[in-house]
């Protein structure tokens, strides 16, 4: 599954176990979502803000979920 337009982010957490427990969290909730790695770089090619990205900045992964479950 890959991100697009219609993905926002939700959130960014600290680790690749915390990643996992919040992806399962969401999945055993039937939410489809996608984890940005820390160490996922996208600058200089327009990702950034795009995504919303920008205000997200520092170590941490980023979590994100189909604009339509946002809530």
């Amino acid at each position: 599954m890959t991100p697009d337009d219609s993905w926002i982010v939700v959130g960014q957490v600290a680790g690749d176990m915390k990643s996992d427990i919040a992806r399962g969290s969401l999945d055993s909730n039937n939410i489809p979502s996608v984890i940005l790695s820390s160490s996922f770089s996208a600058y200089g090619r327009g990702i950034d803000h795009h995504f919303g990205l920008a205000a997200f900045s520092g170590a941490g992964n980023i979590i994100m979920v189909p604009r339509e479950y946002r809530d």
